[in-house]
């Protein structure tokens, strides 16, 4: 849950809420369009994303494709669910823990943040490292628009200033 996190940039309750109907292994999408409110690991249920701009479909990458296909294989969760722990619900409280516990295993990963937020945040960086437009970045992470995006992560976009100064051997 933790590495699929971090490859898609699903907030908690996304993640947490993905089933399988929402996962089309013919185009390797997923469909975000409503996240889990559950209190209890005993039942699953459903609600509103964050904001009407957390709706969107999002291309994953062959290694987060193959990680499905090995949980579809796998026993599976209430409600159809894609992550789930021995066939419970998995609850914010008890994603928190599984947090705490791949973070404590990453040397350096502990002082950097703290909870699911920090994977959204190293895969926006990722995604500007990889030349993504603020544009693209807000779609993939489900912002209202650019200018939060900018707001957030601006400064992780490379410097256009470079490009604009004239060679040395040009003067």
């Amino acid at each position: 849950m933790v590495v699929f996190c971090a490859a898609t940039g699903l907030r908690s309750a996304e993640l947490r809420g993905l089933t399988w109907d929402r996962v089309d292994f013919d185009t390797s999408m997923i469909t975000i369009d409503r996240q889990l409110l559950s209190m209890n690991s005993k039942d699953a249920a459903w609600g509103p994303l964050k904001t009407t701009s957390s709706r969107r479909n999002i291309h994953i990458g062959t290694h987060s494709l193959q990680l499905l296909k090995t949980l579809r294989a796998g026993p599976q969760g209430p409600a159809e669910l894609v992550f789930h722990a021995d066939g419970l619900v998995i609850i914010r409280k008890s994603a928190s823990q599984v947090w705490r516990s791949a973070r404590d295993r990453v040397p350096g990963l502990g002082e950097t943040g703290t909870g699911w937020h920090q994977l959204r945040h190293y895969h926006a960086s990722q995604l500007i490292a990889g030349g993504m437009s603020p544009v693209a970045v807000a779609h993939r992470l489900g912002h209202k628009d650019a200018t939060e995006t900018l707001k957030t992560y601006g400064h992780l976009w490379p410097d256009d200033d470079r490009k604009r100064r004239p060679s040395r051997t040009a003067v």
